[in-house]
């Protein structure tokens, strides 16, 4: 993986970001946009090590391990950069998406909340609101009644079926 960016500003000095224009022109980013995540995850780490300070390539990172359904080390990245910007509203919403999609109610609705409250612009809001609307009605469902083995939903999201069904691997979820 090598990078095939100018790594010098035009006042001589050594670039600690990438443009967003910049970014999608190279080999990682086109390989992302194509959805080969698992070829662009190597391109992007080099990148990171190119440009450290970058938030974005960072990010896009974690983005790869999202959509390769690696959520541990998704997880990490965003909490990564999450430490360094509190205010990196895009890492939140993955965060909260990964938490969701793993049946843990309480992180997922701490980073959607976040957006809403943090959300001047509102790119993320709107979303946010759904999923925590879905959130409150999946803890509001009612409780199983004695009769047969029945769980409560939010228990239901952290059964190894239903993180298989998340995933898209409905055969396993099946079994």
């Amino acid at each position: 993986a090598t990078v095939h960016l100018t790594d010098i500003t035009p006042q001589g000095e050594k670039k600690e970001r990438l443009t967003a224009e910049e970014l999608l022109k190279t080999e990682a980013g086109r390989l992302f946009v194509e959805r080969k995540y698992a070829k662009a995850l190597p391109e992007f780490q080099a990148l990171a090590q190119a440009y450290p300070q970058d938030i974005a390539v960072q990010r896009y990172i974690g983005a790869c391990y999202d959509h390769l359904r690696r959520d541990r080390e998704a997880i990490g990245i965003f909490e990564e950069i999450l430490a360094r910007d509190p205010a990196d509203l895009p890492s939140r919403e993955f965060l909260g998406r990964i938490y969701l999609r793993n049946g843990d109610l309480d992180d997922a609705e701490k980073h959607f909340s976040a957006l809403v409250e943090h959300d001047a612009a509102g790119a993320y809001r709107a979303a946010a609101n759904a999923r925590l609307s879905a959130i409150r009605k999946l803890r509001a469902a009612p409780a199983p009644g004695p009769a047969g083995r029945q769980i409560t939903p939010q228990e239901f999201l952290k059964t190894q079926a239903a993180r298989e069904f998340m995933n898209a691997r409905y055969e396993n979820a099946l079994e």
